[in-house]
């Protein structure tokens, strides 16, 4: 059994990044496997600590960058690049290497603007998977999509292609990329965009 929790609204004001929330539904993150469950990998705990992840959404010329994973429960839909914060690494950093890897683009991550949490649980209700997403806005530098490490395929979607019905995309992604694209404009990183109808 597996539910989605929201986090608390977390806005300190008069810093340049706002925080957005949205729920992902827990299997469907785009992330994959993820199976590091302590904070520190010297540290053994009675209850371990939540898995930190990233979500990079890089955004081009009214597009934004997508990846197709090898596992067989994600090849068919497409998905966010990102993946597990590894120990002494910055979020910003963990997004980056994410976006590299998965797609061999060149980025230079600018916010973090929005954080997301799944809770599995088991059959008798007890927690045993536990991940805390942090999206972050990354800014195309060079390069052109092609797949890496445990993606198969990527490649820019237009944004307004995004609200298609035959574009089987991973749970949430359209609302990620929306929040990404009303940051982007907010923090006047460039013009408007739409996403989606």
């Amino acid at each position: 059994m597996a539910q989605a929790t929201q986090i608390s609204h977390i806005l300190e004001q008069g810093t340049p990044t706002q925080t957005y929330f949205a729920h992902l539904d827990p299997g469907k993150t785009g992330i994959g496997p993820m199976s590091r469950s302590d904070c520190h990998p010297s540290e053994k705990r009675a209850h371990p600590r939540p898995t930190i992840a990233t979500l990079a959404v890089t955004l081009r010329d009214d597009s934004v960058l997508l990846v197709r994973r090898n596992n067989a429960s994600e090849a068919a839909r497409w998905g966010l690049p990102g993946g597990e914060v590894n120990w002494g690494e910055t979020i910003l950093d963990a997004a980056q290497r994410e976006m590299s890897e998965e797609s061999g683009l060149t980025t230079r991550p600018r916010h973090a603007f929005s954080a997301h949490e799944i809770i599995e649980t088991d059959d008798a209700g007890n927690p045993s998977r536990h991940i805390i997403f942090i999206a972050v806005l990354c800014a195309w530098i060079d390069g052109q999509p092609g797949g890496g490490d445990d993606a198969h395929e990527a490649r820019w979607f237009r944004l307004e292609d995004l609200a298609n019905p035959g574009l089987n995309l991973n749970a949430n992604v359209v609302e990620i990329v929306r929040q990404a694209a009303a940051f982007h404009h907010d923090h006047a990183f460039g013009s408007s965009m739409t996403v989606g109808a």
